[in-house]
Parts: structure tokens; sequence; C-alpha cells
């Protein structure tokens, strides 16, 4: 399970296209199929929203990796954003949250803030999280 963060103008996108994009490919470990990114949108954005506390309203769930060398994966995806990502991640679904939830509210043993995209969730928290994410295991 890994925390992403995402910007307001960009959540919708990734939802319906079931994408994320990243600057660089997460290497410890390899994202592998089926791992949960929690869409976890940017405090502004959340403050702006009302959503401090319910900052997790969406999650992916990952398939692979493609490379965006010459941007046109990153500009047909985020048209509006205007820039460009080395990495696509293709996700095969994209769940609402049943209880949407904020990482910092869930007393969890690791701070997961920052603005670093592909932060590892402990092993320990995943079991917390995942009661939030679905009566049921994904």
């Amino acid at each position: 399970m890994r925390r992403l963060n995402v910007r307001a103008a960009q959540l919708d996108s990734c939802i319906k296209n079931r994408r994320f994009a990243l600057a660089t490919q997460p290497q410890r470990p390899k994202l592998f199929p089926g791992e949960i990114l929690l869409l976890d949108l940017v405090l502004e954005d959340a403050l702006t929203l009302g959503k401090k506390d319910s900052r997790i309203e969406w999650v992916l769930l990952f398939n692979n990796y493609q490379r965006d060398s010459d941007g046109s994966k990153s500009k047909l995806y985020w048209p509006h954003e205007g820039r460009i990502w080395s990495w696509i991640l293709v996700c095969s679904e994209a769940r609402r949250v049943e209880r949407p939830f904020s990482l910092e509210n869930l007393g969890l043993s690791q701070d997961y803030w920052g603005q670093d995209n592909g932060r590892l969730i402990s092993s320990a928290d995943e079991k917390i999280i995942m009661l939030y994410i679905s009566g049921s295991k994904i």
C-alpha cells in the first residue's frame, strides 16, 4: 500500500482514467499488481474544500507502469496541468473508500506527511487503514 499526493484538479482524471503520474518510478520496493494506492488530497486543497478529515476518498489498484518519455500520456490525461511526468501508473480499478479518512487522524505508527509520492505504508498501519477502505478485503 502506498500514499500518493493528489491535487483536486487532478483527482477526477485519476479516478476516471485509473491513472496516476509520477516523476520517478518507486523502487524500494517496486509496486506490484493489485497494490492499493491511496489518493491523498493535498492539504491545501483539502482545507479549501472542507475535507481536512476526509482527504482520502478514493483508492486505485495498481496494474503496471508506462514510461512517458515524450509527454503525450501526461498531456492526454492531465491536459490543463502544463506538466510532464516520466511515469504513468496504470491501474485496474478506482474504488471509493467505505469511510473517507485522513492518515494523520488514525493514530498510525508512522508519520506519512510529505510531498514525496509513492510513500510506502507499514504493514501494521495497513491493517488499520483497511478498516476504512472496505468492510471486506480488496
